[in-house]
């Protein structure tokens, strides 16, 4: 599987340059390494139930791994549970009118993530454009967009999870 994550990839502490080598620990032999990206996972790239950019990508790695039962039995019900939390803000993007919702905000903002984030990687100060409520929710969309877009891996791993138990 193809670690899905570029530099350009917020998650809840910034850009989500760690979180590759935190998903290739989740199947590793390092136990305090696994334990680090589990934490990883549900600290940093869902935050107390808000999706970031790399939300849905990493759920479609780790939505891979539940179905593959690549991992040991404590870290796939982690994963399982970090599965369950991205299933919430996918519902809660549906209940908000679902990717044409998320898609017409985009277009009202009339802004370029990739853009405006190609710029601030090059300064490092990422802290300063969340002083803007307009980039805070920029980034939210496209959380959202990239949540839904994920939606039946989620929920094909989440219901394979449930038929093993």
């Amino acid at each position: 599987m193809d670690i899905p994550v570029t530099d350009r990839l917020l998650h809840a502490h910034g850009f989500a340059t760690d979180t590759p080598d935190h998903l290739r620990a989740l199947t590793g032999d390092d136990a305090v390494a696994r334990e680090a990206a589990v934490e990883h996972l549900a600290g940093a790239v869902i935050h107390e139930g808000t999706p970031w950019p790399a939300t849905g990508p990493v759920a479609a790695y780790v939505a891979d791994l539940v179905r593959a039962r690549a991992t040991e039995d404590a870290v796939h019900e982690a994963l399982v549970d970090f599965l369950a939390e991205v299933e919430e803000a996918i519902e809660i993007a549906e209940d908000d009118g679902g990717e044409a919702q998320q898609r017409a905000d985009l277009a009202e903002l009339g802004r370029d993530l990739e853009a405006e984030l190609a710029l601030v990687h090059t300064t490092k100060d990422l802290d300063l454009q969340f002083v803007d409520e307009e980039f805070a929710d920029l980034v939210l969309t496209h959380a959202y967009l990239g949540v839904l877009a994920v939606a039946p891996a989620v929920r094909e791993a989440l219901a394979t999870a449930s038929d093993d138990a």
